[in-house]
């Protein structure tokens, strides 16, 4: 499996499980470094508005807010490209409004679905967190 598809798994699994996100999200990836060895995903989660509209009405905000997740991972990987070493996982949940807060901060990774692989699993209390793996 190539890198980029190894760090999106584990940012799935770390950052939320989709099968527990009732509106729709967005995330975006983008690199840190030219040589790849760091790598940053950015999740959003909207709240949906309570706000009651007519059928007909049209625009305005759908959303009444939402939390911002980042996870950044730091890794080096072999020269073939398809094996890496996590070193540091860190980030943070940004909610856009103070009207809302994180809670139940859950980060977790794993090395492989095999018998035998490492396994890290936290539970931040504050909104940031920073982990050493290697």
């Amino acid at each position: 499996m190539p890198v980029s598809s190894n760090i999106l798994r584990l940012v799935e699994e770390t950052i939320l499980e989709a099968s527990k996100v009732e509106s729709p999200f967005t995330y975006s990836a983008f690199s840190l470094s030219g040589i790849s060895d760091s790598t940053a995903y950015e999740v959003f989660v909207p709240i949906p508005s309570l706000e009651i509209t007519t059928f007909a009405s049209s625009g305005g905000e759908k959303t009444s807010g939402g939390v911002k997740a980042t996870l950044k991972v730091d890794y080096v990987h072999n020269a073939a490209g398809d094996q890496i070493k996590v070193n540091k996982i860190y980030g943070n949940w940004k909610p856009i409004s103070t009207m809302y807060s994180a809670s139940n901060r859950s980060v977790g990774m794993h090395s492989s679905f095999a018998a035998g692989g490492k396994k890290l699993q936290k539970y931040p209390t504050t909104n940031s967190f920073s982990y050493n793996t290697g």
